[in-house]
């Protein structure tokens, strides 16, 4: 049993202080042991399927990331996450694919987006958030097409002002950026705001 336990802090700590049932079951251990480490204070069950060891720090997203797999961090929080803004995302936007179920979700206040399934991973990456956890989102030109492309939704401030500081970035692809700008329809509108900057 004891070695079961350390086994199971040991597969915890190598998913950054969050590990599901599933994974602790592929490594052989029976989720009983889950429920007693829980019982005795050894873990904390964050929420259904979710384990944590008691001294972990609980970053929200990287939380969210690990209970909802297919979440992409998106719009004004892939702004942010790029430091193509300074305003701190009130509430979470995070894109989905079409069919995918959204109701815990926006009972957690995200901000729910969906896509079809052949856009939704155009431009994932991973990238470190304010915390140092790595995240999912998308890159600075999917980023800049999905703003442009619900840009009546957004403050035209956010747009503008993250535009102007993608412009000036050294590590901006403007020719991924039109490759984007066609895929999503928004070559014209994308058009306008460079036109001005550029």
């Amino acid at each position: 049993m004891q070695e079961l336990n350390k086994k199971i802090v040991k597969i915890i700590a190598s998913y950054g202080g969050f590990a599901k049932t599933k994974q602790i079951e592929q490594a052989g251990i029976p989720r009983i042991n889950l429920k007693s480490m829980v019982d005795s204070g050894k873990l904390i069950k964050q929420a259904r399927g979710i384990y944590s060891l008691p001294d972990s720090s609980i970053d929200e997203m990287t939380f969210l990331q690990h209970y909802y797999s297919s979440i992409i961090f998106s719009h004004t929080t892939a702004l942010y996450l790029h430091n193509l803004t300074d305003r701190a995302p009130l509430n979470y936007t995070v894109t989905l694919p079409m069919g995918y179920n959204i109701k815990s979700l926006l009972d957690k206040n995200i901000n729910c987006i969906y896509v079809k399934r052949d856009l939704w991973n155009i431009g994932a990456i991973k990238i470190k958030n304010t915390l140092g956890e790595t995240v999912k989102t998308y890159n600075k030109e999917r980023t800049i097409c999905d703003i442009i492309k619900k840009r009546n939704f957004l403050d035209i401030q956010i747009i503008s002002d993250a535009i102007k500081q993608y412009v000036l970035r050294a590590d901006k692809n403007l020719s991924l950026l039109s490759k984007y700008a066609e895929l999503f329809r928004i070559e014209k509108t994308l058009r306008g705001y460079l036109e001005v900057l550029i």
